[in-house]
C-alpha cells in the first residue's frame, strides 16, 4: 500500500535553496509586515546559521513575539508560551513584553512576573504593568502573592485599601467603600480597580457618568472583565439579553446582579438558554410549564398562547401533553384574533375576530367575572383594529365622508364605552364624527362626556370646536374664554377664539350687518397674536371695505398682498378669504390688476397647497368657484419637479378638497413617472369613478384590484386598506369577476361553454324544489321575503343597508326592491352573463 508524499514546505523548495542572501533578509521583512510569522521564523532562522547578525536576530525576536500574539488570539496559551520562552532565549536582555506579562498571569506563572518585577533593571513602564497583573490577582484574595512581595513596593502597601473597598462593596457598606478608595492614590496599581468601584457606586443614580468612567479603563487592564461586566449592566434590557448567549457564566452573573436581578430571575434565564437559540416552541411550552409556580399561572398560560400562535391550531395538543388544561373556545377565539393580526390583509378581519372574542367574554362571563380587568379587556378587545390601522384617522376620507370599516369601528368602540368609559375613546369618537359631519352623534357623545368630565379642558374644547362645526359662534366663544380662564397661555384655543370671532363676522356679512361684522373683527384682532390670525383679520377687514366701497377695499388689500406676494399661494389666500364673503375669484383678482392665469415656480405651487391644506384643517368652506380658478392656474404647474412624497401631498390635499378633476390629472401625471404606483391608482381611480362603477367588467376595477396585490406584497398596509375600502364602495355587493378581497356576487364559469349560477357561493341558501336559481326566481323570492332579509340573505355592507333602508322610508321598500332588482338586471347585461336562457344554480362547494 504506499503511502502518500509529504507536501514540501516553503523550506524544501528549490526556488528557496537558490535565493540570495539579500532576497531571503527581503521576503522575511516582508512576511512580518504582511502578519506571516511562520514563514518570517523559518525565514530568519536560516539567515542566522549563514550568518550570526544583529539584526536578523532582532527580526527573529519580533517573529516570535507576534506568532505569540497570534496564538494568544486563538486561545493556544501554552503553544504562545513556548513562542515567548524562544524569544527570550535568543537574548535574555531582551525586555518582557506587555503581552507576554499578561500571558503569564492568565496561565499562573507568576514566579516570573515576581522575579521581574524585584530585578533593579526593568524598565519602569514594564514594571507598572507588572504591579497592575498582580493587583488584579491580589484583589482575588491570593494572600500568599502579595506576601512574597517586597513590603516597601507600593503594590503591597495599597493592597489593604483595595481590598477594603471591595469586601466593604460587596457587604453594601457604599460609604466605608469609598472612604477605602479616597486612601489609594491617583498612579495606584489599584487606580483601574478605582475607577471601575466608583463607576458601580454611580451605576444606579448616574448612569451615564458612570458609563463615562468606564471608558476611561483601557481595553488591555487587567480589570478589563470587570469593566465589560459593568457595562452589561448599563445595556438597555432587550440588547443585554440579546448579548446573553454571548457572555460567560461568571460574566452573567456578575452582570445579573449589577442589574438587580434575583437569583431565581438568573435560574431561569439560564435555564432558557440551555433550550438552544431560538429554542424549539414545543420545548419552550414544556419550560414556561415547569416554572408555571414562580411565573405565575396567568401570565404562563398568556406566554404559552403567544407561543402557540405561531404554530397553528394543531399545537394546541401541546397542552395537554405536558399536563396544562386544554385551550377553551375563548382562548381559541383569542389565537385567532392574533394569527389574523400577523396574516389578514384587512382590517376587517381583525376587527371580526376581536369583535367575536369580546361578545363571547361578554355574553359569557361566568369563569372571567372574577378578573378585575374583565371589562377593560372586553373594551381594548373592540379597540384594536383602530389601534392597529389607525382607522379612523380624519386622512382617510375626506370630511362628510365615512367608509364601510369606520361605520364598524365607530360601533365597536361606541360598545367599547359600555365597559370602560375611556375619555380618550370619547374624544377619538367625537373628532372623528366632526370629520365625517355626524354632529347628532358627537353631539350625543359630547353630552355623556359633559356629564363624566365635565371640568376637563379637552372636553370643552371638543364641545367648542362641536359649537364651531354647527355656527354656533356665540357659544364657541363663551366656551374659549372659559378655557382661556384656565390655562392663559394656550395658544391653540386662542386661535379658536379667534376663529369663532371670525366664523361669527362672516355670518353677519351674509345677512347684510356689516356694522356687527366689525364688531366681532374687533374682537377678533384682540385675540389674535399669531401670525396666521393676524393674516386672516387684515384679510376680513380688508374685505370688508371691499365690500363697503371697491375702490377704498383696493387700497386696504394692495399692501396685503404685496406682502402674501402675486403669486399663486397669495391670490390663494385672497380667494379663500374673498370666497367666504360671497366673492366671486374674477372680481377680486380684476380689481387688483390680476390675470387668471399664473406660471407658478416649484416652491410657489408647494406654498399654495400648504395653504389650502391648512384652510382645509381648519374645517372652514370656499366658494364654487375656486376649482375652475385652480383649474386654470394649474395648467403650467410644473409636476415634474415635485418628488413622489410631494405629488401624494398635493393628491391627498385635492382629495380633501372633491376637486376630483385636477386630482385625476395629477395622478395621471404621477403614473406616467411612477408606472403603476399603487397610491397613484387610487386617486386616479377616485377621482374618475366618484360614485362608484357601474359595470363590473371595468378595466378600472382589474387596474385598482392589481394595485392592490401590489401594495399588499410592498408591505403598504395603509394603501392596501384603502384600496380596498375603494373597491368595496365602488362594487358594494361585488359584482363581477372574483377580486383578491372576496368571492364576486356572481361566479360565471366558461367551462363547456355552460353559463353559470345567478349567484356563486354566498351563503347555505337551499333553494325550494321547481327553482332553478334564475334571476327571475329570484326577483320573486326578494319580493316574497321583504327588504331586511333579502339584505341578510346577500350579507350587504352596512353602508348600503343604511341608504337601502333610507330609501325604503322615502319611496316605500316595494320600490326600492324593484329599483334593486332592475340594476341587478342592468349588471348582468352589462357583464355579458343573461343570454336568453334559465340557469341551473351549482351545489355550494
Amino acid at each position: 500500500m504506499s503511502s502518500k508524499n509529504k507536501q514540501r514546505t516553503r523550506r524544501d523548495s528549490p526556488k528557496q535553496a537558490n535565493l540570495s542572501v539579500e532576497a531571503l533578509a527581503t521576503r522575511a521583512e516582508h512576511a512580518i509586515q504582511s502578519g506571516d510569522f511562520r514563514s518570517a521564523i523559518a525565514d530568519y532562522k536560516t539567515l542566522l546559521k549563514q550568518e550570526p547578525r544583529a539584526d536578523w536576530r532582532a527580526g527573529l525576536a519580533s517573529a516570535y513575539a507576534g506568532r505569540a500574539r497570534e496564538l494568544s488570539t486563538k486561545g493556544m496559551l501554552k503553544e504562545a508560551l513556548v513562542m515567548w520562552e524562544n524569544r527570550a532565549a535568543l537574548d535574555p536582555d531582551l525586555p518582557m513584553e506587555a503581552d507576554q506579562c499578561t500571558l503569564l498571569a492568565r496561565l499562573g506563572r507568576f514566579d516570573a512576573l515576581l522575579a521581574r518585577l524585584a530585578d533593579p533593571k526593568t524598565p519602569e513602564a514594564l514594571a507598572e504593568r507588572l504591579r497592575a497583573l498582580l493587583a488584579a490577582r491580589i484583589l482575588g484574595d491570593d494572600r500568599s502573592l502579595l506576601e512574597r512581595i517586597a513590603p516597601d513596593d507600593s503594590l503591597r502597601r495599597h493592597a489593604e485599601a483595595a481590598r477594603e473597598s471591595l469586601e466593604a462593596y460587596c457587604a453594601g457598606d457604599d460609604e466605608r467603600a469609598r472612604e477605602a478608595l479616597s486612601r489609594l492614590p491617583f498612579r495606584s496599581a489599584y487606580r483601574d480597580w478605582s475607577t471601575i468601584l466608583k463607576a458601580l457606586l454611580t451605576l444606579n443614580e448616574t448612569p451615564e457618568e458612570a458609563r463615562r468612567q468606564l471608558g476611561r479603563i483601557p481595553e488591555d487592564s487587567p480589570f478589563s472583565a470587570i469593566k465589560a461586566s459593568a457595562e452589561l449592566a448599563l445595556l438597555p434590557e432587550s440588547v443585554f439579553l440579546e448579548r446573553w448567549p454571548t457572555l460567560s457564566r461568571h460574566q452573567r452573573a456578575f452582570a445579573s446582579a449589577l442589574r438587580g436581578w434575583s437569583p431565581e430571575r438568573l435560574t431561569f434565564w439560564e435555564g432558557l438558554q440551555r433550550l438552544g437559540t431560538p429554542p424549539k416552541p414545543e420545548l419552550l411550552v414544556r419550560f414556561l410549564q415547569a416554572q408555571r409556580k414562580r411565573l405565575g399561572e396567568a401570565w404562563t398560560r398568556q406566554a404559552q398562547r403567544r407561543i402557540l400562535v405561531h404554530q397553528g391550531h394543531e399545537c394546541a395538543s401541546w397542552m395537554p401533553a405536558i399536563g396544562s388544561e386544554p385551550l377553551d373556545k375563548l382562548e381559541l377565539m383569542q389565537l385567532d384574533a392574533w394569527d389574523a393580526e400577523i396574516t389578514a390583509q384587512h382590517p376587517e378581519e381583525i376587527h371580526d375576530c376581536w369583535n367575536s372574542f369580546a361578545l363571547e367574554l361578554k355574553i359569557n362571563p361566568a369563569e372571567r367575572a372574577k378578573d378585575p380587568d374583565h371589562k377593560a379587556i372586553i373594551a381594548l378587545a373592540l379597540r384594536r383594529a383602530d389601534q392597529l390601522f389607525d382607522a379612523l384617522s380624519t386622512r382617510r376620507t375626506p370630511a362628510g365622508e365615512i367608509s364601510e370599516i369606520q361605520e364598524v369601528v365607530c360601533e365597536g368602540l361606541e360598545l367599547s364605552l359600555e365597559s370602560d368609559p375611556d375619555l380618550a375613546t370619547y374624544l377619538r369618537l367625537i373628532a372623528f364624527y366632526r370629520h365625517a359631519k355626524r354632529h347628532k352623534d358627537s353631539r350625543r357623545l359630547l353630552e355623556t362626556a359633559t356629564r363624566h368630565w365635565p371640568e376637563d379642558r379637552r372636553v370643552i374644547q371638543a364641545t367648542m370646536d362641536a359649537a364651531l362645526d354647527t355656527g354656533a359662534f356665540k357659544k364657541a366663544a363663551g366656551l374659549a374664554r372659559r378655557l382661556l380662564a384656565i390655562d392663559p397661555i394656550n395658544t391653540e384655543v386662542r386661535e379658536r377664539l379667534v376663529a369663532a370671532h371670525l366664523a361669527h363676522a362672516r355670518k353677519q356679512v351674509l345677512k347684510s350687518r356689516l356694522d356687527l361684522a366689525r364688531k366681532e373683527l374687533g374682537a377678533a384682532r384682540e385675540w389674535a397674536r399669531g401670525e396666521s390670525a393676524r393674516e386672516q383679520v387684515e384679510l376680513m377687514s380688508a374685505f370688508l371695505d371691499f365690500i363697503e366701497d371697491p375702490t377704498a377695499g383696493t387700497l386696504s388689500l394692495e399692501p396685503i398682498l404685496n406682502r402674501l406676494g402675486s403669486g399663486l399661494s397669495g391670490r390663494l389666500a385672497l380667494i379663500l378669504a374673498g370666497g367666504e364673503l360671497g366673492l366671486e375669484p374674477q372680481r377680486i383678482l380684476r380689481s387688483l390688476a390680476l390675470d387668471a392665469s399664473i406660471k407658478p415656480d416649484r416652491a410657489e405651487l408647494l406654498a399654495a397647497f400648504e395653504r389650502l391644506r391648512r384652510h382645509l384643517d381648519s374645517g372652514r368652506g370656499f366658494a364654487s368657484a375656486l376649482e375652475p380658478f385652480l383649474t386654470k392656474a394649474l395648467t403650467k404647474a410644473p409636476w415634474k419637479e415635485l418628488s413622489r412624497s410631494e405629488l401624494e401631498t398635493v393628491c391627498e390635499t385635492l382629495k380633501r378638497a372633491r376637486f376630483d378633476r385636477i386630482r385625476g390629472d395629477v395622478a395621471k401625471l404621477a403614473l406616467k413617472r411612477w408606472r403603476k404606483a399603487p397610491i397613484f391608482v387610487l386617486h386616479a381611480f377616485e377621482s374618475k369613478h366618484p360614485n362608484g362603477v357601474l359595470s363590473p367588467l371595468s378595466h378600472d376595477i382589474f387596474d385598482l384590484e392589481q394595485a392592490l396585490e401590489t401594495a399588499s406584497a410592498e408591505g403598504d398596509d395603509r394603501t392596501a386598506t384603502r384600496i380596498h375600502e375603494a373597491l368595496i364602495r365602488a362594487r358594494p355587493f361585488g359584482f363581477g369577476p372574483p377580486g383578491p378581497f372576496g368571492g364576486s356576487f356572481f361566479d360565471f364559469d366558461d367551462e363547456d361553454n355552460e353559463e353559470d349560477d345567478f349567484f356563486g357561493e354566498f351563503g347555505d341558501l337551499t333553494l325550494p324544489p321547481g327553482l332553478d336559481g334564475s334571476p327571475e326566481q329570484f326577483a320573486a323570492i326578494f319580493r316574497l321575503i321583504g327588504l331586511e332579509k333579502m339584505l341578510d340573505l346577500l350579507d350587504a355592507p352596512l353602508h348600503v343597508r343604511r341608504d337601502l333602508r333610507e330609501a325604503a322610508r322615502e319611496r316605500g321598500e316595494k320600490a326600492v326592491i324593484q329599483e334593486f332588482i332592475e340594476l341587478i338586471d342592468q349588471l348582468i347585461g352589462a357583464s355579458g352573463g343573461r343570454k336568453g336562457r334559465s340557469r341551473t344554480r351549482k351545489p355550494r362547494r
